[in-house]
This record gives C-alpha cells, structure tokens and sequence, in this order.
C-alpha cells in the first residue's frame, strides 16, 4: 500500500511554514470560506454594498472598492506575517509561471502546490489588494484558498506524523 502514497517533498520554507501554522485558525478560515463566495463591493458613489454584477450596471464617477470580512482579512495578515519576517521565503510569483499560459501552476489546482507556493499566493493577491481591485478577491469567489487551505491543513497533518516519527526514533 505505501507504493500508492507518494510523499511530498518538504522545503525549507515549507518546513517552516507547516511547523508554525495555527491549526485552529486554519480550522476557522476554513470553515468560513465553506460558506463565504461572493465579496461585496463599496460603490463610493453611493456608499451602497452590492455584488460585482450589480456593480456593473451602474455609472460610476468614483473607483469602487471590495470590502473584505474580518476573517477574510486575518488570514491575509496572518500568512503576511508569517513570511515577511524571512524575505527569502517570499517567491516571485511570476516566476513559478503563476501568469504564464500553459503553466503547471496556472491550472490552479492548488491540491498540488507546496505549503510554501499556497502561502505565497495568498500574501501576493493580499498585498496587491492595495490597489482595491479585487485581487484577494478572486482566490474567494474561484473557490482557490478554500482548496489550498483544505490541502495545508492535510500537509500540516502529514507533516506533524513524520515529525512526530522522526522524533520517537531520534530518542
């Protein structure tokens, strides 16, 4: 049966990303984004809340912004926080082929990304929110964080085990 399972290779960075992951947090984003799909937008115009469809239909003068949930935001700040303390852990997303057509990871089948790239891509779409335009949005409505952070949560579990193995054999 082991010759089914293939065991994922773990990165330094991806070491160090499933050893300080807060599984009760990832529990909580998790269970948000199972029922959070659609981010509301601010029509500055109005101040009105609606969705991006009725957005469209409407002339504006002022740039709408996205309006995030509080959980939405924390977990953006949470994997920021967790990477910008070691720079070298940040990856150009560019050149994982993230906006190259045709690429492996453009499929955006984030079952198959490293923890490394999954937390990567979450503080590229957060961090580029700065420009309100919807960015840390997308990864909410295409179903994206939900299935990364399902597959995390699975590295972290697959993760701890190995640990917890080489640790018993160590003593």
């Amino acid at each position: 049966m082991k010759q089914f399972i293939q065991c994922p290779n773990f990165t330094p960075v991806d070491e160090y990303i499933l050893s300080r992951i807060d599984k009760a947090k990832l529990a909580e984003w998790i269970d948000f984004l199972r029922s959070f799909r659609k981010v509301m937008w601010r029509d500055n115009d109005t101040g009105d809340l609606v969705p991006p469809a009725e957005l469209r239909k409407r002339k504006l003068i002022l740039q709408p912004e996205p309006e995030y949930p509080h959980t939405l935001m924390e977990m953006g700040y949470y994997f920021w926080d967790l990477l910008r303390v070691h720079k070298e852990f940040i990856l150009n997303v560019r050149e994982t082929g993230f906006f190259t057509e045709d690429s492996l990871v453009s499929l955006c089948t984030g079952t198959l990304w490293s923890a490394a790239l999954t937390a990567n891509i979450i503080v590229y779409a957060f961090v580029h929110e700065r420009l309100a335009d919807g960015t840390f949005g997308e990864g909410v409505e295409n179903g994206l964080y939900l299935k990364l952070l399902l597959h995390l949560e699975d590295l972290a579990v697959f993760y701890q085990t190995i640990e917890n193995r080489t640790n018993k054999t160590e003593k």
